[in-house]
């Protein structure tokens, strides 16, 4: 059975949770590692995972663009939080650096600030993080260096060019493929996939795609990892059982 690297499975209804399992049994989908976001998703993680048990791998973390909707007090709160249930995640996240949706200096030093947080705390922890990276690859490479000494991770949703991605497994990182790979263009993306090794890459569906109106994409992760072995010329069922391989020797 095949695991998806990345989705907001929280968003769901309990009834599409089932719909979502049910049609995964049936589709070779046993497990789906979540993205944190905040207290509230890591709450409502935390509830499905004891109600699914073999259905998730936790990740709890700040994700900057929740940081970036709540004032001083409320992050150091929502910090707070997290460093108390931190220890029963399977991953740090989602937590990283967004110069895409702002690049308002005082925002920018904000999601830094907290994302140097995250990886000393994962550090501590001993757990894998997972990283968010829009537009800001070269600074989150030197914060890497400086502050993150753990068990490595997972680069979701990654995007960027061949050259960036073989800095991130240099240092352990596993490259996460989503549903850009299906779009047209996305050029650079594509040559990263033909020349990346699969024992650094898993696939992810990050769904859904819409948060507020959640829809059944229960295939998405198979047709990405259908995308992919065509451009690396393998087997889907190969790039599926790589994934799989890969995350689990994170210790997920």
């Amino acid at each position: 059975m095949w695991w998806d690297a990345h989705s907001h499975l929280g968003f769901y209804s309990d009834s599409q949770l089932e719909q979502i399992f049910g049609q995964g049994r049936l589709l070779g989908l046993s497990t789906w590692v979540q993205g944190g976001y905040d207290s509230k998703d890591w709450r409502r993680q935390e509830n499905l995972k004891q109600q699914f048990p073999n259905h998730f791998r936790t990740a709890y973390g700040l994700h900057p663009w929740a940081l970036a909707e709540m004032d001083e007090e409320t992050r150091e709160q929502e910090w707070q939080t997290l460093k108390t249930m931190a220890p029963a995640a399977h991953l740090i996240g989602e937590t990283g650096l967004d110069s895409y949706r702002t690049t308002d200096p005082e925002t920018m030093a904000v999601q830094e600030e907290f994302f140097i947080r995250h990886l000393e705390l994962a550090t501590d922890l001993n757990k894998p993080v997972v990283l968010h990276m829009v537009r800001a690859h070269s600074q989150a490479l030197k914060i890497l260096d400086q502050h993150f000494n753990g068990n490595k991770g997972i680069v979701h949703a990654y995007s960027g060019s061949p050259d960036v991605a073989h800095q991130y497994t240099q240092r352990g990182f596993l490259i996460s493929i989503g549903p850009g790979v299906l779009k047209k263009g996305y050029r650079q993306l594509k040559q990263t996939v033909e020349k990346l090794d699969p024992k650094h890459m898993v696939v992810e569906s990050d769904s859904p795609h819409d948060p507020e109106n959640p829809e059944l994409e229960v295939d998405l992760v198979l047709r990405v990892a259908r995308e992919i072995a065509v451009l690396k010329k393998m087997a889907p069922e190969q790039v599926l059982n790589q994934s799989q391989k890969n995350l689990l020797n994170l210790g997920l």
